[in-house]
């Protein structure tokens, strides 16, 4: 007891100072091996570089300044902890104005709160992590969630919840997320511009996403490459904005249609775009494909479910016209 006492006096001493805000931890969950070392990065672009501190959820606490970094993810701050005992362990991270980062570490299980997450960025966040799950409520407060589940094999939560109405970017945010089927239906997504990626490699997803607002988006290239298991209405998706669909539904095996509202005459990159798609019926003979400049491979010529348009400036088996 007398030891606890001690340990929670000295943590509130190490908390960073901030007169305007109540430090909250950034607190997860982790799994551990006996004699195992994981690591937390940090970053941060503050003029003054704050003071950190990690309660490991082992009686120890370490204390550092994360140091200011420059351009993207350079002279950034990475610390390392062992533990001695096989086991959970909630670690706690107090910081004010910095970022961090958990990419590669497999112990890491869930977050069970964003404490006083102030988002610049969360691209690869979770990259290739262990990550199963999120029990934190709400979400970071970002605009821009690129690359967040990136590679996060074991990643598979409902994140419908979460408020996604001030959001622009979402790129790669589940690519390779190869677990990955959560429910993301009713997601208010008025403001997203960049969905390429999204799904690239999601080889699991299959969520109802017909009801998304799409009237905004702009980058929609390998949105749906490689999702092997997706089949999903898109007949009211409005993707008029774009103009590269390089690759959009590569290898989509399982995709039936219908598509989405293309603005054809905008449309210059075509490559890949229904390749490997076999599944696809699709009756595309009235494009107008006079602005397209590449289409190589736009679909599998032993493919023969989809009508194709007379290409004008291109070829899809890559000779010469």
């Amino acid at each position: 007891m007398t030891s606890t006492i001690i340990t929670f006096i000295f943590l509130l001493l190490s908390l960073p100072s901030h007169s305007a805000q109540v430090v909250i931890p950034f607190e997860t969950l982790w799994e551990v091996d006996d004699n195992e070392t994981i690591e937390i990065t940090t970053y941060n672009y503050a003029r003054t570089p704050p003071k950190v501190t990690i309660d490991w959820g082992d009686n120890n606490i370490e204390n550092f300044i994360s140091k200011q970094t420059r351009g993207l993810w350079e002279n950034e701050t990475s610390v390392k902890h062992t533990y001695i005992n096989k086991g959970a362990y909630k670690v706690r991270i107090y910081f004010v104005d910095s970022m961090v980062r958990f990419d590669n570490q497999s112990a890491l299980k869930s977050i069970l709160n964003w404490g006083n997450y102030g988002c610049y960025i969360v691209n690869g966040i979770f990259k290739n992590s262990g990550l199963e799950r999120i029990d934190a409520e709400g979400q970071p407060n970002c605009d821009d969630f690129t690359g967040m589940f990136r590679m996060a094999k074991h990643f598979n939560d409902d994140l419908n919840h979460w408020d996604m109405s001030n959001v622009t970017r979402i790129s790669a945010m589940f690519s390779g997320a190869i677990s990955f089927n959560g429910n993301i239906s009713d997601w208010e997504t008025s403001n997203l511009e960049d969905v390429s990626n999204l799904f690239k490699n999601a080889k699991m997803f299959n969520g109802d996403i017909s009801q998304w607002n799409t009237n905004n988006i702009s980058d929609v290239d390998y949105l749906f490459s490689g999702a092997e298991k997706f089949n999903q209405d898109l007949s009211q998706w409005n993707l008029t904005k774009a103009t590269n669909i390089d690759s959009l539904f590569y290898n989509a095996k399982s995709f039936k249609g219908p598509l989405p509202k293309l603005a054809i005459d905008n449309i210059t990159y075509a490559r890949n775009a229904f390749y490997g798609a076999s599944l696809l019926k699709a009756d595309l003979s009235n494009w107008k494909t006079n602005h397209i400049n590449y289409c190589y491979h736009f679909v599998n010529p032993e493919d023969n479910q989809i009508t194709l348009p007379a290409f004008e400036n291109c070829s899809i088996t890559g000779n010469s016209l």
